[in-house]
């Protein structure tokens, strides 16, 4: 059978990146309105479960980890600022080959937008993919004509230590007794009744049944691409962790395979 939403293994995802996709979906529902969509009553449900998770959430922000971690994200973003403005200078050079490399570098560079305004998943995921894109052969001989090489070591060292932090946080949270465990399941058996209500709605009348329905349906798949892009890249940085703490890497991969997005 075909499935119009991309689908999600809800429970993968770290408890501030699920409530953060629930509150995502809200935003979508809340624009194209949740009854034209045909979950209003899933939707409300949803609101007062993803509100009690965060009610819980904002006792792990007044961890001393919280400060830490907001000031290295202030640090890190400083290193994207300078590394975007270390490019920007060779715009106009007198050399025309680092002109050129330069303006190449500046259109990657443009891709990626501000990151300031960023969600911290979001904005690491970006980072990361920035440094990978740089660090292909083409680019990375462009960054050393420039010489900017410490540039990208500060950047790619200053990412890390943001990681390092949040999974502190992680590590700290999960051994902080509480209801957070209910609170989650209940929030995830809530968001997968909404998208099964949606799924059965597009099956049985079609997918253009209404307009807030097949926008919903867009909508939702371009957020649910973006969060299995983020879910990678905790994945992977979760596999380093268990691997640098002495387990076995392949163990942590294999459990987090994706599967199809949708059947025939």
């Amino acid at each position: 059978m075909k499935k119009f939403l991309i689908y999600l293994f809800f429970y993968r995802f770290r408890h501030e990146t699920f409530v953060q996709l629930v509150s995502d979906t809200i935003g979508i529902l809340d624009i194209l309105g949740a009854g034209a969509v045909g979950v209003k009553t899933i939707s409300d449900l949803l609101k007062t479960k993803r509100d009690e998770a965060e009610k819980h959430l904002d006792k792990v922000k007044k961890s001393i980890l919280t400060t830490k971690i907001v000031e290295q994200d202030k640090v890190r973003e400083n290193t994207c600022r300078g590394l975007a403005m270390a490019i920007k200078s060779y715009l106009h050079h007198a050399n025309a080959e680092k002109r050129e490399a330069a303006t190449r570098l500046q259109i990657i560079i443009d891709t990626y937008g501000s990151m300031e305004r960023r969600t911290y998943d979001d904005e690491s995921a970006a980072i990361h993919d920035l440094l990978t894109e740089l660090a292909t052969t083409e680019n990375a001989a462009l960054v050393t004509l420039l010489g900017i090489g410490e540039w990208i070591t500060q950047l790619t060292a200053d990412n890390k230590r943001f990681f390092d932090l949040m999974h502190e946080r992680y590590k700290e949270e999960a051994n902080r007794p509480s209801s957070m465990k209910a609170i989650r399941a209940e929030l995830e058996e809530t968001m997968q009744a909404l998208v099964d209500r949606v799924e059965a709605i597009a099956t049985l009348n079609g997918i253009d049944f209404t307009p807030e329905l097949a926008e919903f349906v867009k909508e939702y798949n371009a957020m649910a691409t973006r969060y299995k892009h983020i879910l990678a890249i905790e994945k992977g940085r979760r596999a380093a962790s268990h691997k640098e703490d002495g387990g076995d890497e392949t163990e942590e991969i294999d459990e987090t395979e994706d599967v199809e997005e949708t059947e025939e």
